[in-house]
């Protein structure tokens, strides 16, 4: 995944979607409670927004994303799972 600046387009960072050890869908009470185990950033307090989901990475950090659409959250939350399932 490339992460884009919007204003100037240029690239900021990369991050390898491989290296991945879950994929937590934040609306889901059950896969939701599980998240609590991961270190807690610049996020906390922050609520939980409708249609997201958060990829965890190995030592608990983690990236939450969030889409206007069901089924864009469909399409945002298979993608990652695909990629863990190639890597294992």
């Amino acid at each position: 995944m490339v992460a884009i600046n919007e204003v100037t387009k240029k690239q900021v960072t990369s991050i390898d979607l491989r290296k991945a050890v879950s994929i937590i869908d934040l609306n889901d009470s059950k896969q939701a409670s599980t998240s609590q185990r991961r270190k807690r950033g610049s996020d906390e307090g922050l609520p939980i927004r409708e249609r997201s989901f958060m990829v965890e990475f190995e030592g608990g950090d983690g990236i939450t994303f969030s889409s206007d659409k069901d089924e864009d959250k469909v399409l945002w939350y298979v993608s990652p799972l695909l990629l863990l399932i190639e890597v294992y």
